[in-house]
């Protein structure tokens, strides 16, 4: 706690004095104009050395200079009882006066900011997430900016930032093996932020407009055929029937309604518009039931192969078991977003899940 301070060093010698205060001395520093929001690690530890970058959290600060040892937390040291989470164990006691890099932080039940606030109230400087389990996949530091649940007040005053990457292991390795690094963090402000973030720039420039604007139209352009041909059906059937043509128009009509209300507001969360459960269950809502709607349209088109004298399109016993099998992995699948939310998430499951998905949920 003596150690730590607002106040950045100002020449190389005060931080030559830091380095001999410390075991190793870590300085991440957010330079500013066109490599703003960038980490550059110096330390005697060669393995630590070079560019890191840290986005912040649309909930915290945007503008910042913060000095303090690092410790270490995971998602074993909370108890997750109520939100915000407790912090137990003997690391309660070390982060105040800290900056806290969160591993493989589990947000199924309580948010990065209620993390923060728990966090907080035990004395820490800034939380900084590194979410382990995604950098076998490359990440790109950023995406969960605007990652928030119900409840949350969406302003917190401590920093928190992000450096999920695989240039932040070492760090994560040399501070687990019982190194003593001090950092010190700033950044200046909300312009900085999107000049140094990909995915803030991604999504504010005009390609991800136009992705967006152009799914949702066709979308919608696909709800206005539903529709049509839905009343079409009920008038020649004289109303409402379970029939699988009117059930098929039915499936897409809820699939792609789905689709316009998560691709028009906040499609992989770039708009901050929604909480992170009600943008997973409109994907939940939308594969699983184009899933269903997809088997429908098979059966409807086997019987009407059939109908029509084409006997190699006949729907045999065994091609109805697989249609079935089809059904019960799409619902499967479907209830698999809600399970792994809450359940069990990881990374690894949520992208197998969504390859799945995507072989049995043609653009139908």
């Amino acid at each position: 706690g003596k150690e730590a301070s607002t106040v950045a060093p100002s020449c190389p010698r005060e931080a030559h004095a830091m380095r001999m205060r410390a075991d190793a001395v870590l300085l991440v520093i957010s330079v500013a104009c066109c490599r703003a929001g960038q980490l550059t690690v110096d330390s005697e530890l060669p393995s630590l050395g070079g560019p890191l970058a840290a986005p912040t959290f649309a909930f915290g600060p945007q503008e910042f200079r913060v000095r303090g040892p690092i410790v270490l937390v995971s998602r074993g040291d909370f108890d997750y009882d109520s939100c915000p989470p407790s912090l137990t164990g003997p690391v309660s006691y070390a982060v105040r006066g800290a900056i806290v890099i969160h591993v493989a932080p589990d947000v199924r039940k309580c948010s990065y900011e209620q993390h923060c606030r728990s966090l907080s109230a035990l004395g820490a400087l800034a939380y900084v997430s590194h979410r382990q389990n995604a950098v076998q996949f490359d990440p790109v530091p950023g995406r969960e900016r605007n990652n928030w649940h119900v409840g949350d007040e969406r302003r917190f005053p401590i920093p928190a930032m992000d450096i999920t990457e695989a240039a932040a292991e070492p760090l994560v390795a040399t501070v687990s093996a019982g190194a003593r690094l001090h950092v010190v963090v700033w950044a200046d402000g909300a312009a900085s932020e999107a000049a140094s973030s990909p995915w803030v720039r991604l999504w504010d420039g005009p390609v991800w407009i136009t992705i967006q604007v152009g799914l949702t139209l066709q979308a919608l352009l696909v709800v206005e055929m539903c529709v049509f041909r839905m009343f079409a059906f009920v008038r020649e059937d004289n109303g409402l029937r379970s029939t699988i043509p009117q059930m098929l128009v039915a499936m897409e009509l809820v699939a792609n309604a789905a689709r316009v209300a998560y691709l028009s507001t906040d499609p992989l969360m770039c708009r901050g518009a929604m909480p992170k459960l009600a943008t997973d269950l409109l994907i939940m809502v939308s594969a699983g039931v184009a899933a269903i709607g997809t088997a429908l349209f098979l059966v409807y088109f086997l019987e009407a192969s059939a109908n029509a004298g084409i006997a190699s399109y006949g729907l045999s016993q065994r091609g109805g078991c697989y249609l079935a099998l089809f059904v019960a992995v799409a619902v499967a699948l479907d209830l698999s977003n809600a399970v792994v939310y809450s359940l069990a998430v990881d990374e690894t499951a949520q992208l197998v899940r969504f390859v799945i998905s995507g072989v049995l949920c043609p653009a139908s």
